[in-house]
């Protein structure tokens, strides 16, 4: 120290510190895909949950964390990606490391940035990157052949339809067709299940394990 006049010295001390290792994440999912490496997952637009692992060799609880997902826009008039903020948590003082996210728009690229805090601090800033898929739709839906067909000569017509997806590249792996005597649908006379197939047609009432029996 100093007086302004005299330098008074060095005064020996016995405190000691240490300098605090920062936390790390070691992985961020959703739903069960990593996102931290050059492999970008894709998932369904809904049902979307974000989990990671908190990792401190000092520390072994997560005390905070700050959560960013944002969508990625590539305007063809932009230079850079613009980003806009589907979550953004803030600072959230908890141990949890699994967020629930809201329904994401379809065929988009995501963002994903997240910090965790220690007992003393907050560590660096991560980054992950999901896709979210383009749901696939029903299109030229036919019952014995024609669309719209009113009366059929036959009780157990052909369904038919065309996959549409647009995700280049991707296939159909499963259809589902249901057939009521309503528009809402809530009497049922056939329910076909689940069926993992690649088929563009059914006939009524033939699959395997139907979730409702098929009504003549």
């Amino acid at each position: 120290v100093q007086d302004g006049i005299t330098d008074g010295g060095w005064t020996d001390a016995n405190s000691t510190f240490e300098l605090n290792t920062l936390p790390l994440i070691s992985s961020i999912r959703i739903n069960g895909s990593e996102t931290l490496f050059d492999e970008v997952p894709v998932v369904a637009d809904t049902n979307g949950v974000l989990t990671w692992e908190f990792y401190d060799p000092e520390d072994a609880t997560q005390r905070a964390y700050s959560l960013r997902v944002s969508q990625i826009v590539q305007s063809p008039a932009a230079v850079e990606a613009q980003l806009f903020d589907i979550v953004n948590t803030g600072d959230v003082f908890s141990s949890t490391a699994t967020v629930n996210l809201p329904d994401l728009p379809q065929d988009s690229e995501f963002s994903v940035k997240l910090r965790v805090r220690d007992a003393i601090e907050f560590g660096n800033e991560f980054e992950g990157r999901f896709k979210v898929n383009a749901r696939p739709e029903v299109q030229n839906l036919k019952v014995a052949g024609s669309i719209n067909p009113g009366n059929v000569s036959t009780i157990s017509p052909s369904i038919s339809w065309t996959f549409f997806d647009d995700t280049a590249g991707d296939m159909q792996a499963k259809f589902r067709v249901q057939v009521a005597t309503d528009d809402l649908f809530s009497s049922l006379v056939w329910d076909s299940g689940d069926v993992s197939s690649a088929s563009n047609s059914v006939t009524y009432g033939t699959t395997a394990s139907p979730v409702v029996a098929p009504v003549a």
